[in-house]
């Protein structure tokens, strides 16, 4: 259950050639810091949800509930610094990642690796 105004900055990059979060792991080897991995773009909870709906082909109406103490209602991440220092960015948009995302837990359930 979300609140329906939450903004999220989802980053979802499962697929064969690494994603963007395998690339921006790839890229830190050796080096000092923390590096935020995400769009910079904030995206509804209900966009994301939507999104998934899409891919999935399947999903009910969302169940909304108050806010939780202590949730934030708005979040983007800053990625300049590893765009400077690993010289990474976003490559994938969220219906692209949301697409392959899908795909990957689909056939990794009906392979039986999860949930089964």
């Amino acid at each position: 259950m979300v609140a329906p105004t939450d903004q999220e900055d989802p980053v979802l990059a499962i697929d064969r050639d690494a994603g963007d979060v395998g690339r921006a792991t790839l890229a830190a080897v050796g080096k000092q810091g923390v590096y935020n991995v995400g769009t910079g773009l904030e995206t509804s909870v209900l966009e994301l949800y939507a999104g998934l709906r899409e891919v999935a082909g399947f999903g009910g109406d969302p169940a909304f509930a108050p806010p939780r103490a202590g949730e934030l209602g708005r979040i983007a991440l800053d990625c300049a610094e590893a765009g400077r220092v690993l010289g990474w960015r976003a490559t994938v948009d969220l219906r692209e990642g949301l697409s392959r995302t899908w795909a990957w837990a689909f056939q990794e359930v009906n392979a039986g690796s999860v949930g089964g």
